[in-house]
């Protein structure tokens, strides 16, 4: 990790200063730089774009366990603790799902309605006799604040009233 800094930085600071603000030896630095890369590495970076198209087929949905499971039916011998490494290494996180939430309370005791149109939406017929109003009242939550608007009939497109309630009387 730390020679990895150093390789990393190597062009802004010079060697031998970062190496003793580290605590380590130049040498064991230079050392490190010529030896091999170590065999899981290679193949841990052979597995990243495996792993990427697992979690592109799988919609973001799959963690550490499932990946595990996914590569070992795909002929990779890879545990729970390497599926996070490989995860983490391919930049790969799940997707979480968003709690269901309920909007609506039909189990109240309020006063509903009467149904006066019956299904009948001639309104042309039913205006003169019962002087049928329609209006659609659309609630737009805006952190937790609504915008309700209401029309004068259905002969005209105006809206009627509008309000930004946070209780949305209107």
């Amino acid at each position: 990790m730390r020679y990895r800094f150093v390789e990393r930085y190597k062009k802004a600071w010079p060697v031998r200063l970062m190496c003793k603000v580290l605590k380590i030896s130049p040498g064991a630095y230079y050392a490190w730089r010529k030896r091999p890369e170590p065999a899981r590495m290679r193949e841990n970076r052979a597995l990243i774009p495996r792993v990427r198209e697992i979690h592109a087929q799988m919609r973001e949905s799959y963690g550490a366990r499932r990946m595990a499971d996914e590569l070992c039916k795909r002929g990779v011998d890879c545990g729970r603790d390497r599926a996070r490494t490989l995860m983490h290494l391919a930049d790969v996180r799940v997707k979480q799902k968003k709690k269901f939430r309920v909007t609506t309370d039909s189990k109240h005791n309020l006063p509903v309605a009467p149904n006066l149109l019956d299904r009948q939406f001639d309104v042309s017929v039913l205006s003169d006799n019962y002087g049928v109003w329609l209006a659609t009242i659309n609630l737009s939550g805006l952190n937790r604040s609504y915008i309700g608007i209401r029309s004068n009939g259905g002969f005209s497109c105006r809206a009627a009233g509008l309000t930004m309630d946070r209780g949305c009387c209107i």
